[in-house]
């Protein structure tokens, strides 16, 4: 599994177009640089602020107030920095994986450890993203949400 398997699995669990946005910070693609489709960044600074700028925007079609655009900022760098530590910690199980594969005489419990273990920060990335949509979900009102999820309908069909 790779970082890039990561971002897209929560993307596919993110049916809102506004966590997708947020989302879209997260992962590592191509020689460790931050992104997803198409956007890359040296490092987690940018992927937040790439992310808090795409909620801004997302946030702006919707006509949210300035309370609930801070509110949902505070969510997006919390989730950011939480995708941060689980990207960093695949790129070493990736590292480790690669290392056992490497061996002469290849541990298949090694790699089944390691399987597990990416298993494991798959499922920690699922968890992260949906509390990530409940939090907006609870500053969002029930008509920006299906604003949202019609935007996000008519951009991925």
């Amino acid at each position: 599994m790779n970082g890039s398997i990561l971002c897209k699995m929560a993307m596919g669990i993110a049916a809102v177009g506004l966590v997708g946005t947020i989302a879209a910070g997260c992962g590592n693609r191509h020689g460790g640089h931050w992104g997803h489709h198409g956007h890359h960044f040296s490092d987690p600074e940018e992927a937040k602020e790439h992310a808090e700028k795409a909620a801004e925007w997302m946030l702006g079609k919707v006509d949210a107030s300035a309370e609930q655009e801070e509110q949902v900022k505070a969510i997006v760098t919390a989730a950011v920095g939480d995708f941060t530590g689980l990207a960093n910690q695949h790129r070493a199980q990736r590292a480790a994986f690669i290392a056992a594969f490497a061996q002469a005489i290849v541990d298949r419990e090694e790699l089944e450890k390691i399987r597990r273990s990416e298993m494991e920060l798959a499922e920690a990335a699922s968890t992260r993203l949906v509390q990530t949509m409940a939090d907006v979900a609870d500053v969002l009102t029930a008509d920006q949400r299906q604003e949202i999820l019609e935007r996000f309908q008519h951009w991925h069909h």
